[in-house]
């Protein structure tokens, strides 16, 4: 990443450069969450243009985020977030993180004042600050139904994620030990845009503000704020083509191509 692409990134996310820090890190992970939503529109739209199977630029992508209020998954935000903080001199390394098979996550780990943190902006999850990956006990988080357990590094040095609902584990992940590089996720890249892959199948776009978190899970609406929970269902396309439009800020000709491509994919989305 050049200066001038991280200058520009940096502007994307509304914020002025800052020495490494803790609270600076803070600052990036919570921008970036505000104005990058987790998204699979941009793959089903990549997907519906035929375009190969991989990830866009840094410029594609910014290109994105400021048109279209787009932003990705999390081998495309999280690779290009630790981009940026090379960029601006943090010490950082990609690594796996393992789910129900390798490599189906990816996260950055920094180095800061000795100690590891976890950065993740791409599990659709409220990490808006980084996770002491060195703690001695469990780190949990709650966020409205969710509740997010960090747990401390096994003897082989991995860290455990775990996303509960209900007090059941519901999903999760293990970070891997390694630096790792962008190239080496490829082929599990490839095969998120094969038919059947659960990217292409449903339509998914979070977005986490301090005071808010918005999602939509196909036609679930879910928002959480104020102390409050709220789940409704939408009756149609039409008002999820509206509903995106005013909570996300999407237009609706790019959601229309993610619905043509759901169509084709999703019994679901066949009217």
């Amino acid at each position: 990443m050049t200066s001038a692409q991280a200058a520009r990134y940096l502007k994307v996310l509304r914020l002025e450069r800052r020495s490494p820090s803790v609270s600076a890190l803070t600052e990036i992970l919570t921008a970036h969450l505000a104005r990058v939503p987790f998204e699979n529109v941009s793959k089903l739209q990549r997907a519906r243009r035929g375009l190969l199977p991989g990830l866009p630029s840094l410029d594609e992508f910014l290109d994105a985020v400021e048109r279209d209020n787009l932003g990705g998954t999390c081998y495309l935000t999280n690779s290009l977030l630790g981009d940026l903080l090379k960029a601006l001199g943090y010490s950082r390394e990609l690594r796996g993180a393992d789910m129900d098979r390798p490599d189906l996550h990816l996260v950055n780990v920094v180095d800061l004042d000795g100690r590891p943190w976890l950065a993740d902006v791409g599990y659709a999850a409220p990490f808006f600050a980084p996770l002491p990956l060195d703690a001695a006990h469990d780190l949990r988080l709650d966020h409205g139904p969710d509740t997010y357990v960090l747990r401390p590094r096994d003897p082989a040095g991995r860290s455990r994620l775990d996303h509960c609902r209900g007090g059941e584990i519901v999903h999760g992940y293990t970070v891997t030990t390694g630096a790792r590089r962008i190239y080496e996720f490829t082929p599990v890249i490839v095969d998120s845009y094969r038919e059947g892959s659960q990217f292409l199948g449903r339509l998914r776009i979070v977005r986490h503000r301090p005071e808010r978190t918005v999602a939509l899970l196909d036609f679930t609406v879910t928002i959480v704020g104020d102390g409050r929970y709220d789940e409704r269902i939408l009756p149609d396309p039409e008002a999820v083509r509206e509903f995106v439009a005013m909570e996300f800020g999407i237009p609706p000709a790019v959601i229309d191509e993610a619905f043509m491509e759901l169509a084709r994919r999703s019994e679901a989305w066949r009217s």
